[in-house]
C-alpha cells in the first residue's frame, strides 16, 4: 500500500449557512477531525479558486445543493485545529446560501448525517460544545455525540446565532 503525502494547508477555508424557508439550518456531522456539527465547509483549493467558487463546491460536494446566490456574511482570519500539514489558522469567509436549489444528499465519505436543525437545536449543539472546551465531556463521548465543531461555535457565536 502506498500513502499518499497529506495535503498541505493554504490557509483558506470557507463555509455556507444554508438555511430552510422555515429557517432551519443545514448542519453536517464530520466524520473526521475535527469531529463535530457544522455548515458545509471547505478548504479553497490553491490552483486559483477563488472564495465563492469554493462556498458554491462546499454545499456542492457536503450536500448535493446548487448554490446559486451567495451573500457575504463574515470574512476573518481565525486559529483552526486544520488537519492539513501546516495547519493552525486560516482565512476564512462564511457565506449565507440566498438562493439554493436541489434536494439534500449528504457526502458519504466526508459525514456521518446531516440534519435540518432549528435554533433550539443549534444552541443545544452549542452548549455540548461549552461542556466539551470546560472538560467535562470525554474526548470519546464527544466523538459518539459532538456539539458544534469548536470553531462554529466561535463564528456562530461572533454572528449572534448563539
Amino acid at each position: 500500500m502506498v500513502k499518499t503525502a497529506k495535503k498541505r494547508c493554504d490557509h483558506k477555508n470557507v463555509g455556507v449557512l444554508v438555511y430552510k424557508k422555515s429557517g432551519k439550518l443545514l448542519l453536517l456531522e464530520r466524520m473526521k477531525r475535527p469531529y463535530g456539527w457544522s455548515p458545509p465547509a471547505i478548504h479553497v483549493d490553491d490552483d486559483g479558486e477563488n472564495f465563492t467558487a469554493a462556498a458554491r463546491r462546499a454545499v456542492l460536494e457536503k450536500a448535493g445543493l446548487d448554490a446559486q446566490k451567495l451573500v457575504l456574511l463574515l470574512k476573518r482570519a481565525c486559529e483552526n485545529k486544520c488537519v492539513r500539514r501546516g495547519g493552525g489558522w486560516h482565512n476564512l469567509r462564511v457565506f449565507k446560501a440566498a438562493l439554493w436549489r436541489g434536494k439534500l444528499t449528504r457526502s458519504r465519505s466526508e459525514t456521518r448525517n446531516a440534519l435540518w436543525v432549528s435554533e433550539p437545536k443549534v444552541r443545544a449543539l452549542a452548549s455540548l460544545t461549552e461542556a466539551h472546551l470546560a472538560g467535562k465531556i470525554s474526548a470519546r463521548a464527544w466523538r459518539k455525540n459532538p456539539g458544534l465543531e469548536v470553531v462554529w461555535h466561535k463564528i456562530f457565536k461572533n454572528l449572534g446565532i448563539i
